[in-house]
């Protein structure tokens, strides 16, 4: 199991599809090196987010409620979108 945490892209180079490929080369070798699910969590909140992992083949699973107590004190939840390595379509 491979859980990814963060690819950032430095604001210099946004826009080019840098994180896009950074994302899709990630999730590749951890398959080629044996993972059999690979997961993330996004925030419940960022749609966009969601349906960029949903058009790589990451699955809704499920919502971890109020996980993260942002600055201003509001809870903030998050969705954990996994793929399995039978459902993996390489690009």
């Amino acid at each position: 199991m491979v859980v990814l945490r963060r690819i950032v892209v430095g604001t210099e180079h946004r826009g080019r599809g840098l994180g896009k490929l950074a994302f899709r080369a990630t999730v590749s070798r951890a398959f080629e090196h044996g993972a059999h699910r690979v997961w993330l969590e996004v925030k419940e909140t960022n749609h966009l987010a969601q349906e960029l992992y949903a058009n790589e083949g990451f699955v809704r699973e499920g919502v971890l409620r109020d996980l993260v107590r942002e600055p201003d004190g509001c809870w903030s939840s998050f969705v954990v979108m996994p793929q399995l390595e039978s459902e993996r379509h390489p690009t």
